[in-house]
C-alpha cells in the first residue's frame, strides 16, 4: 500500500513540477490527493489487523510477555478506530514492532548464553 501510495504521490508531484498547471483545474489533483490519503488510512488499518494477529499467535504459544501481547491488542484498537482523525497514530506500529523485535531478540541472546 505505501509503494503505491508513493507512486501515485510521485505521479502527480512530477506532473506538477512539468508546469502543467491544467493538473490542478481538471480535479485530477484533488482525485490524487484523496487516493493517497485513503490509502494511507487503510494501509494503518491493516498494521492494525498485523497486530491483532500477531498478539493472537504470541499469547497462544506464550513467547512475548502478556503485557506486549495486550499492548498491541490496545494499539491495534487505536489503529482501526482513530486513524486518520490523529495523524501520529500510524507511528505506534513501528514502535511496537521495535518493543516486539527487541523482546525477541534479547530473548534469544540471554537463551544462547
Amino acid at each position: 500500500m505505501l509503494f503505491a501510495t508513493g507512486a501515485i504521490a510521485g505521479g502527480i508531484l512530477t506532473v506538477l513540477g512539468k508546469g502543467l498547471e491544467g493538473l490542478i483545474a481538471s480535479g485530477t489533483y484533488a482525485l490524487g490527493r484523496e487516493q493517497i490519503h485513503s490509502m494511507h488510512v487503510y494501509a494503518a488499518k491493516m498494521a492494525g489487523v498485523f497486530m491483532i494477529s500477531t498478539s493472537t499467535i504470541s499469547l497462544q504459544a506464550r513467547i512475548v510477555p502478556r503485557w506486549l501481547v495486550f499492548l498491541g491488542y490496545a494499539l491495534a484498537a487505536i489503529h482501526l478506530l482513530i486513524t486518520g482523525s490523529i495523524e501520529w497514530i500510524p507511528l505506534a506500529f513501528p514502535v511496537w514492532v521495535l518493543l516486539f523485535s527487541l523482546y525477541v531478540l534479547l530473548a534469544n541472546l540471554v537463551e544462547a548464553a
